[in-house]
């Protein structure tokens, strides 16, 4: 994983950042109507006293709505209790050493069907030799335009006959158990590894309309993969959940720490279990079609803490880059 060199960091002037510390945690988030303002209201600033010392935040000021952003927190000094709030989730990023200095970083991002766009306050707080530094940062979330998708499917795909609705809601539960995972260390980096090699054919976003019905916009990567074809882990970390879901077939959900769960649908097969620690490239499973699916593919997604992210962000872009704005 690369990072700025912090002596380039406090002199490089880049309007994407934010990186004034603030003072309270308690603001609410702004009205959509200030997102141009908060854009506009960027500056760079480093914590700095006597001793050299080095407190900075970076972070986006600006994301499109589905995208996810990284926040960085780097000090001069050991970190501790470090807190992250964004969008009513918390999530407490393990401290790393990096250069000399104390590194946390934090992958954040927005839910193409849940959220909306506007502002809202990135609240991040640490204590430094027992003192508690505070910041309060706007990041504006804008209106991303996805395109139309239409798919034909069998009636029962896109909509659960009544006899599978206990099933469906045993799915729901335990698919929603695992989202709420936040596990204490951080094992993901970035770029992440792409599961499996075939081409993307449904992109994260996708306006869904299914059999003529409007549907939830697809929250995923489609890609191609034949029947069989081993599929990877994206990133070490501990197997959450697999099982065979109505919807979703054969599925694995594998935690990587403060959040972040990668999860792969329709499996011909499921290769590991509950408990398993894996390895990043590691085979999870193999390809197929069960499920609700018009042919063998890989369903890939990607959540940070709890709200499902444009996977293929996070398979083509660093740490730095999700440092930048991504809007339209």
């Amino acid at each position: 994983m690369r990072f700025w060199n912090l002596t380039l960091l406090a002199v490089m002037l880049f309007s994407s950042l934010l990186l004034t510390p603030g003072a309270s945690l308690g603001q609410e988030a702004a009205p959509a109507s200030s997102a141009q303002e908060a854009v506009a209201d960027q500056s760079e600033n480093q914590q700095v006293s006597e001793g050299e010392e080095i407190f900075v935040l970076a972070h986006p000021a600006a994301v499109s709505l589905g995208q996810p952003f990284v926040a960085r927190l780097t000090s001069s000094r050991p970190l501790e209790d470090v807190r992250v709030s964004w969008m009513d989730k918390d999530v407490r990023p393990s401290v790393g050493d990096w250069n000399g200095k104390y590194v946390a970083l934090a992958l954040l991002g927005t839910d193409v069907l849940y959220n909306k766009p506007g502002v809202h306050y990135l609240r991040v707080s640490a204590l430094v030799d027992g003192e508690l530094r505070t910041f309060n940062h706007p990041v504006a979330v804008q209106k991303k335009q996805y395109p139309e998708q239409r798919l034909t499917l069998e009636q029962k795909m896109v909509t659960a006959p009544p006899k599978q609705s206990e099933r469906v809601a045993r799915d729901r539960k335990a698919v929603r158990a695992a989202l709420s995972t936040i596990s204490p260390e951080r094992k993901w980096t970035l770029p992440l590894l792409r599961p499996v090699s075939g081409k993307v054919t449904s992109l994260y976003g996708y306006r869904r309309i299914l059999n003529g019905q409007p549907k939830n916009p697809h929250r995923g990567l489609d890609m191609r993969a034949a029947v069989g074809t081993p599929v990877k882990a994206c990133e070490k970390g501990v197997v959450i959940l697999s099982d065979d879901h109505y919807y979703a077939g054969n599925s694995v959900y594998v935690d990587h720490g403060n959040g972040v769960i990668s999860m792969y649908f329709h499996l011909s097969e499921r290769k590991v279990e509950a408990g398993q620690s894996v390895e990043r490239g590691d085979v999870i499973g193999l390809a197929g079609a069960t499920g609700r699916a018009t042919g063998p593919h890989l369903h890939f997604g990607v959540a940070v803490q709890g709200r499902m992210v444009d996977p293929q962000t996070l398979v083509t872009s660093d740490v730095d880059d999700l440092l930048r704005p991504d809007v339209e």
